[in-house]
């Protein structure tokens, strides 16, 4: 019973989803319109380097302060410490900049954020950009392979619900675990072949993530 009612409350949850998501396209649409009269942002790199300098700040915050998982970290335990703070960056790293992207892909004068620009978060999609006519709903991850097996399921429900949904890697690393559109209806791309979509060029966007690990580095493994 339990089962069912789960499974019933998913369901539900993905109808509110859709619905949401076909009463915000002409919205979206609107804005992106007004957004390329205005035309691509002159000093977008810049404007990369501000929103990870702000996620860079969150990083150091939170390496500065243990956490109880790093208590109980096998590297703390058997007092390797250097290994504990390599841990926890890259756990921090993992579970902050993936936003970063999201922003970043929002500044493009083809695309939105739901969230940011109306306010309304649509399950599984992070940003609805303009491709020719039609809207493309979106989700992005760091990498070809950040999305885990028990995630796949979920963001290919969720994405799904649009009619032109895409899974985008930001950065064009590893191997897919998300699966190819000849098996889920979903197209999948990655790196350069995304960030064009979007007007914006990769190389401001991998020069803008190598400053910002770079100097992380710096700071934190001097």
């Amino acid at each position: 019973m339990a089962e069912n009612q789960s499974k019933s409350s998913e369901v539900q949850e993905l109808n509110d989803a859709r619905n949401i998501a076909r009463e915000l396209d002409p919205k979206i649409l609107a804005r992106i319109k007004e957004k390329q009269k205005i035309g691509p942002l002159p000093d977008i790199r810049k404007r990369f380097d501000v929103i990870l300098a702000r996620y860079e700040k969150t990083i150091l915050e939170g390496a500065a302060e243990p956490s109880t998982e790093d208590a109980v970290n096998l590297f703390q335990l058997v007092g390797a410490m250097k290994l504990v703070r390599a841990n926890t960056v890259s756990r921090l790293v993992s579970t902050h900049l993936g936003s970063a992207w999201e922003e970043m892909a929002a500044l493009s004068h083809l695309a939105v954020s739901p969230e940011v620009d109306f306010g309304v978060r649509i399950k599984g999609v992070d940003i609805v950009f303009l491709e020719g006519e039609f809207l493309r709903h979106t989700q992005i991850k760091t990498q070809k392979n950040t999305l885990t097996g028990s995630q796949k399921g979920r963001s290919i429900s969720e994405l799904e619900l649009h009619p032109r949904p895409l899974f985008a890697a930001a950065f064009d690393v590893a191997n897919w675990t998300f699966p190819p559109k000849s098996s889920c209806g979903i197209d999948r791309i990655a790196g350069d072949e995304f960030w064009s979509k979007l007007g914006i060029k990769y190389s401001d966007v991998v020069g803008a993530a190598r400053d910002c690990f770079i100097n992380l580095e710096k700071i934190l493994f001097a």
